[in-house]
């Protein structure tokens, strides 16, 4: 056969940096082998995440698994016979095996040849001291073994996979951070919608997407982002998100009231500035972006929050301020749902400020988010 083509190398580059697309991958990998199924597996030692396990065909069977690790795994020569092949290098059943030992192996007649598999080639193709990458194919009765120049096509397609392997477990701590950061913004009762250095929408946490999906006011495009429904309130969020990204301020930033459908109360959007340290789990090298909290003022206060601000000695006034301004809310909207008075709330907030050395909402806002994050 022909080596696999450009279309498929670039989409195995790809996966190096979207894990989730090695399904695919390993899908069109069979199909330009004319492969029935097919597994790709690769553990990485020091980075869990890193590691990857994909089947296609009679291997996506839960049941068929279960059945393979249970017993037959124990007795089946073609795994380890590939994983000591020598790396780079491919070979199959047919090859390793005279058929006078396939004849008498018990997992060759009572397993595989029952899923209606004849021979598989199988290889390494990545081995050193954090891990190992190994694929097999398999292709079905009625079908021809596996031939020399299938062997050959293998072989050099075996080095991109290398590569991409490579690639996608240098992005693995990157993907454990903001998968760690993500975790943290969906715990906030506020929506969270993380935009770039040029306004564009990087990450939205579950909350954002729900209160998109209501389409009440607030809305998500894939051309103009976040946008509000009312003109005036969509002009000065437009405005905050500019400043915000233009100035290297950390005070930048502000809030906005977003008006609902039917008269509800509206969403409150806090806009503020991230800067490269919040940026590099999402592998975004850029010096600034933008943060954008929506209250919904049907949700209850995050829970989390004094676990995260513990080490500051916030009293419960005080944890109830921030927790406020967290969710978005002015110092005006807070102050009126807890009964309080202005001045009363300015004192809460400038103790705040003393016991967390920041000098503005914005700030403040953005150290606790930071602390969410470390939970």
């Amino acid at each position: 056969m022909q080596v696999p083509g450009d279309e498929l190398i670039d989409r195995i580059y790809g996966a190096a940096v979207e894990p989730e697309s090695w399904r695919d991958v390993v899908r069109d990998i069979c199909r330009a082998f004319d492969a029935h199924s097919g597994v790709f597996a690769f553990s990485d030692n020091h980075v869990e995440l890193s590691s990857v396990s994909v089947s296609h065909g009679v291997f996506e069977d839960a049941s068929t698994v279960a059945k393979y690790f249970s017993y037959y795994s124990g007795i089946d020569m073609a795994v380890p016979a590939f994983a000591t092949h020598q790396t780079g290098k491919f070979t199959t059943t047919a090859r390793l095996f005279a058929p006078a030992v396939l004849a008498t192996n018990e997992f060759y007649n009572d397993f595989f040849l029952k899923l209606g598999l004849i021979d598989t080639m199988g290889g390494n193709m990545l081995r050193d001291e954090r891990g190992t990458a190994m694929i097999c194919l398999q292709r079905e009765d009625g079908t021809p073994a596996f031939a020399d120049d299938d062997i050959s096509a293998m072989e050099r397609l075996a080095p991109h996979l290398r590569r991409a392997l490579q690639v996608h477990r240098l992005f693995a701590p990157a993907r454990r951070a903001a998968a760690a950061f993500s975790a943290a913004l969906d715990r906030l009762t506020a929506g969270a919608v993380l935009l770039d250095e040029r306004g564009r929408v990087w990450h939205c946490n579950n909350i954002a997407r729900e209160i998109f999906d209501r389409r009440d006011g607030l809305y998500l495009s894939a051309v103009l982002g976040m946008t509000a429904a009312d003109r005036s309130a969509n002009g000065r969020l437009a405005r905050l998100v500019g400043a915000v990204l233009a100035q290297d301020d950390d005070d930048a930033g502000g809030q906005v009231a977003v008006p609902r459908a039917e008269g509800r109360p509206s969403y409150t959007v806090l806009v503020a500035p991230v800067r490269s340290g919040m940026l590099s789990p999402f592998d975004l090298s850029a010096p600034r972006g933008a943060l954008l909290l929506i209250s919904d003022p049907d949700r209850a206060p995050n829970s989390n929050l004094a676990v995260a601000m513990a080490r500051y000695r916030l009293t419960r006034a005080e944890l109830a301020l921030l927790g406020g301004l967290v969710e978005g809310k002015s110092l005006t909207d807070y102050r009126k749902e807890a009964g309080i008075s202005i001045n009363t709330t300015k004192f809460h907030l400038r103790s705040l400020f003393a016991k967390t050395e920041t000098h503005s909402q914005v700030g403040l806002v953005r150290l606790a988010l930071i602390a969410l994050r470390g939970l």
